[in-house]
């Protein structure tokens, strides 16, 4: 190759890396257009805080009802005199409300550990101890085994239940 050939492709490599820097200056809005990991993160945050709201509201308004009732079944036997039956009239709906069954959906993303469910379970009533769940799902092998994703459980399930619920 001679001299002038040289040249040439030196202004060549020049102009292309003013012309690539200059496009790289003008036009940075790629990070704008697509969704970052952080803005996901955002969104399943607002998500969850969105469905526990919902969830303790309706838990807060069924308590209410349940405690209204009470109280006026407990009018009723001062007002009327017949205490013993309506001693088991409040007996009644105190086996009711120990009855109900709590069902919530627990929220796991990807990459979270196993006691984020646990944390979940017990904030929502279904798991009274999450130092127990915590032990069955480490000797059953399933703490590696769950899988993200929206479930649904309630509180009259086993743990084996629960268990089987976040893993499949």
């Amino acid at each position: 190759m001679d001299k002038q050939a040289l040249r040439y492709i030196a202004v060549g490599f020049l102009a292309s890396s003013i012309l690539l820097s200059g496009y790289d200056l003008l036009v940075d809005d790629t990070e704008a257009s697509t969704p970052t990991a952080q803005n996901d993160a955002k969104d399943y945050k607002k998500l969850y805080e969105d469905l526990l709201t919902e969830t303790e509201v309706a838990n807060l308004s069924e308590e209410e009802k349940l405690t209204s009732e009470l109280d006026s079944s407990k009018e009723n036997v001062q007002d009327t005199g017949e205490d013993s039956q309506n001693e088991t009239e409040t007996e009644e709906i105190q086996a009711d409300n120990t009855d109900k069954i709590v069902q919530t959906t627990i929220i796991i993303e990807d990459g979270q550990p196993s006691s984020i469910a646990t944390n979940q379970l017990v904030n929502q009533g279904i798991v009274d101890s999450g130092t127990d769940f915590d032990e069955f799902m480490a000797n059953n092998g399933y703490t590696t085994k769950i899988r993200p994703g929206r479930f649904s459980v309630d509180d009259s399930m086993t743990f084996e239940e629960i268990a089987q619920a976040l893993t499949n």
